[in-house]
């Protein structure tokens, strides 16, 4: 209920153009969604692989888009109150957020075996990549983090999510 409360004012805030009060509702939302997903056990117990489909990844979706609409909300605040990231450049910053998204896709990979998770923030990536093209350290980092991430979480699952123990001797 809280969810869905969070996200209801948010996009009404932010259909009013209300910036500042929308990172109250999307923090809110991103707290619910993580409470959520952690009582869910998401990664963390074995469920039927239809529960995985229609529970589990949805909720590993929405999480993702919360993470990217925070990022972009915190952005679009600073933004509209005049701020413009000094000492650093505007693209230095955006590298360092892109970063910390980069680092929570791989989290969820290696804590959570996630997949949905870290693809939602590949689909961002990519798109920062298109739209920053006159921004190559922008796009570049963009699309190696994007890549990265669709590459780890793909293959954490096709090697069975055992990346992080030791493979049994057998034979001996």
């Amino acid at each position: 209920m809280a969810a869905n409360l969070f996200n209801t004012a948010w996009i009404l805030l932010w259909h009013n153009l209300a910036f500042p009060l929308t990172l109250v509702a999307i923090l809110g939302l991103l707290i619910s969604l993580i409470a959520i997903y952690l009582l869910l056990g998401v990664g963390k117990s074995q469920r039927p692989r239809v529960e995985k489909l229609l529970v589990e990844m949805p909720f590993s979706i929405y999480l993702g888009w919360a993470t990217v609409a925070v990022v972009a909300n915190v952005t679009q605040v600073l933004y509209a109150v005049g701020w413009r990231g000094a000492p650093l450049t505007e693209p230095a910053w955006a590298v360092i957020m892109l970063l910390i998204a980069g680092v929570l896709g791989v989290l969820m990979i290696l804590r959570h075996k996630e997949l949905a998770y870290p693809l939602v923030l590949t689909w961002a990536f990519v798109g920062i990549w298109v739209k920053q093209g006159q921004e190559p350290l922008v796009a570049v980092t963009a699309l190696v983090l994007g890549i990265l991430l669709a590459v780890l979480g793909v293959g954490k699952q096709l090697t069975g999510n055992s990346w992080s123990r030791s493979a049994p001797l057998r034979g001996r």
